[in-house]
C-alpha cells in the first residue's frame, strides 16, 4: 500500500516544481535570444511562435524525466533553436520585440504546461525492506526505471536501472522485499512484456523477461505479494482484458498460467492484491463493464472468483486498493464511475458489506487511491479529488469515518 502513497504525494509536488522553474528558465532563454537576434525588431512573431511551440515539444521529449530535469541543459539547447528559429524569419513583418517575446514566453508556458499535465500520472512503487531503509523506483517519461534509495544517516542516492524505452510510459510498476537482504520490481514494458530486476545483497541489480512482448495491456497494472519469505506472486492485466498470474518458490522456476480469461478486465483498470494470511492470496480488478472482480486462493484449495460489485460500480479508468489490518479481516476501495468513494469491507465469518465512503465528483474517475493500516485498528485512504486535491478519510476503530482535504485543488 505504501508504494501508491509515495506516488500520490510526491508526483504532483515534482510535477509543479518541474513546470514553474523550467517555464522561468525558457522565459529568460526567450528573453536573451531576441535581445541578441538582429531581427528581433521585424520578425513574424506568428510564424516564429509556430515553429517554437513544436520545438519546445521536441526539446521537452529529450529531457524528460520530471524528477530530474537539467534545466541548464534544456536552456542551452532552446538557446541554439531560438537563434535558429529567429534566423529563418527575417524582415518579415514589422513586429515589435516585446511582442514576440510575450508570445514566445506564452507559448514555453503552455508547453511546458501540457507537458507537466501529461507526466502526472507516472506511476511509482516503493518498499521499506529494513526498518532503516527505503527504495522508490518510477517510470520516466522517456520509459527508462529510475531508482531512488536513503539508508539512515546517508543522503538519498539515485541511479537508472532500466534504460529508456524499457518500459510504457502509461504502465505500472510494483515491488515487493520477500526478505530484509533482497528486492524485486517488475513493470509492464513497452511491447507488453513483463520485466523483472531483483537485487541480494552483495550483488548487483539483474534483469530477466518475465512474460514475452503481447502479455500484458501497456495501460494496465501490475500488482505483487509475498505471501511467505521464499515465495512471489505477481498479477498483470493482460492485452486482451485477461488476469495473468506468475509465481516462484525458492529452488523452483517461474510458472505463470491465467487466471480469468479475456474479457475479464477493463485494460486501463487497476488491480490489487493481498495476502491476509501466510496460506491465503485475494485479488481484486475493475471489470470492462465497471463491476469488481475478486479472486482468493488458500492453500490446498483451488483459485475461486465471484463478483464483489455489480457492473456499473467502478469508473474503467480508476484505480482500486486493500488492506488487512488484522488477520481476519479485509477491506478494499474503488473510484465509483460517478466519481465517489466505494468501500467494501469484509470480517472473518461474515459476509462482505459496503458503503459510500464519499459522494459522487469526490474523486477524478482517472485518478488514483491508496490506503494504509498503519496499526490494526486503524485505517487511512487517500484520493485525487475531481478538481485536484488530496482528499483523506480516516477510521478508528468505535468511530465514524472521517475526511479533510490534505492538498489544495490543483495539487495533483
Amino acid at each position: 500500500m505504501k508504494k501508491k502513497s509515495v506516488k500520490l504525494t510526491v508526483v504532483f509536488l515534482l510535477s509543479m516544481f518541474a513546470a514553474v522553474f523550467l517555464s522561468l528558465t525558457f522565459e529568460t532563454t526567450v528573453q536573451a535570444q531576441l535581445a541578441k537576434s538582429p531581427q528581433a525588431a521585424n520578425v513574424n512573431a506568428t510564424a516564429v511562435q509556430g515553429q517554437l511551440a513544436t520545438t519546445v515539444q521536441e526539446q521537452l521529449a529529450k529531457f524528460p524525466q520530471v524528477a530530474n530535469v537539467n534545466a541548464t541543459t534544456v536552456q542551452g539547447q532552446l538557446a541554439t533553436t531560438v537563434q535558429e528559429q529567429l534566423a529563418k524569419f527575417p524582415q518579415a513583418a514589422n513586429v515589435n520585440a516585446t511582442t514576440v517575446q510575450a508570445q514566445l514566453a506564452t507559448t514555453v508556458q503552455g508547453q511546458l504546461a501540457n507537458f507537466s499535465s501529461q507526466r502526472s500520472n507516472v506511476k511509482m512503487t516503493a518498499v521499506s525492506r529494513t526498518p532503516k531503509s527505503l527504495e522508490v523506483w518510477w517510470i520516466a517519461a522517456n520509459g527508462s526505471i529510475q531508482d531512488a534509495y536513503w539508508s539512515e544517516g546517508s543522503q538519498w542516492q539515485r541511479f537508472e536501472l532500466a534504460p529508456p524505452g524499457s518500459a510504457s510510459v502509461n504502465g505500472a510498476i510494483t515491488a515487493v522485499s520477500r526478505i530484509p537482504n533482497s528486492l524485486e520490481v517488475w513493470w509492464i514494458g513497452v511491447n507488453g512484456s513483463i520485466q523483472d530486476a531483483y537485487w541480494s545483497e552483495g550483488s548487483q541489480w539483474q534483469r530477466f523477461e518475465l512474460a514475452p512482448p503481447g502479455s500484458a495491456s501497456v495501460n494496465g497494472e501490475i500488482t505483487a505479494v509475498s505471501r511467505i519469505s521464499n515465495s512471489l506472486e505477481v498479477w498483470w492485466i493482460g492485452a486482451n482484458g485477461s488476469i495473468q498470474d506468475a509465481y516462484w518458490s525458492e529452488g523452483s522456476q517461474w510458472q505463470r498460467f491465467e487466471l480469468a480469461p479475456g474479457g475479464s478486465a477493463s485494460i486501463n483498470g487497476g488491480i490489487t492484491a493481498v495476502s491476509r494470511i501466510p496460506n491465503s492470496l485475494e485479488i481484486w480488478w475493475i471489470a470492462a463493464n465497471g463491476s469488481i472482480q475478486d479472486a482468493y486462493w488458500s492453500e490446498g484449495s483451488q483459485w475461486q472468483r465471484f463478483e464483489l460489485a455489480p457492473g456499473g460500480s467502478a469508473a474503467i479508468n480508476g484505480e482500486i486498493t486493500a488492506v488487512s489490518r488484522i488477520p481476519n479481516s479485509l477491506e478494499v476501495w474503488w473510484i465509483g464511475i460517478n466519481g465517489s468513494i466505494q468501500d467494501a469491507y469484509w470480517s472473518e465469518g461474515s459476509q462482505w458489506q459496503r458503503f459510500e465512503l464519499a459522494p459522487p465528483d469526490s474523486a477524478s474517475v482517472n485518478g488514483d487511491i491508496t490506503a494504509v493500516s498503519r496499526i490494526p485498528n486503524s485505517l487511512e485512504v487517500w484520493w485525487i479529488g475531481t478538481n485536484g486535491s488530496i482528499q483523506n478519510a480516516y477510521w478508528s476503530e468505535g468511530s465514524q469515518w472521517q475526511r479533510f482535504e490534505l492538498a489544495p485543488a490543483g495539487s495533483a
